[in-house]
């Protein structure tokens, strides 16, 4: 746009196009799984599940449960099993990690006591197999608190 030429003279805006965003736009937040690539939101079946809960001209923010990037994205139509939502802005987390996440791992009787991500939290795995056993624990003194009463059950 050429900011020397003045702007053409336009009518002002009508009431019935001016409206409070609460009757007008859904805000929704979805949490995708850990190695989600952001580019497959816009894919109209990505949503499909949840379709039956979005309208047109809503917004979704997006995170990564692993808390390696952010998005916003705009609805721009609804089916009975599709989303077409267009990806406004991706913001790539990757670098940050959380202090709990820099804590070296407890690893005891073949059990290793990690932190995941904000949503699982604290957890137990066991190594042999890799198998989460134990998640959602607030703090790492809970998780071990569950393993040392899980041994002690096994040795039973």
């Amino acid at each position: 746009m050429d900011a020397t030429k003045p702007l053409p003279k336009t009518a002002p805006l009508e009431r019935t196009r001016f409206h409070l965003s609460e009757h007008y736009q859904q805000n929704y937040v979805a949490v995708v799984p850990q190695g989600t690539d952001p580019r497959s939101l816009e894919d109209p079946a990505f949503f499909a599940n949840v379709a039956f809960m979005c309208r047109p001209s809503g917004k979704i923010f997006v995170e990564c449960e692993d808390g390696t990037w952010l998005a916003d994205m705009y609805v721009r139509s609804v089916g009975p099993q599709f989303v077409m939502a267009k990806i406004l802005q991706v913001w790539d987390l990757a670098d940050y990690k959380p202090i709990e996440a820099s804590e070296t791992p407890t690893i005891r009787a073949g059990y290793r006591v990690d932190w995941s991500n904000r949503h699982t939290k604290w957890r137990v795995v066991r190594e042999s197999d890799n198998a989460i056993v134990r998640d959602k624990e607030e703090s790492r003194e809970s998780a071990e608190a569950w393993l040392n009463e899980h041994l002690k059950a096994l040795a039973r």
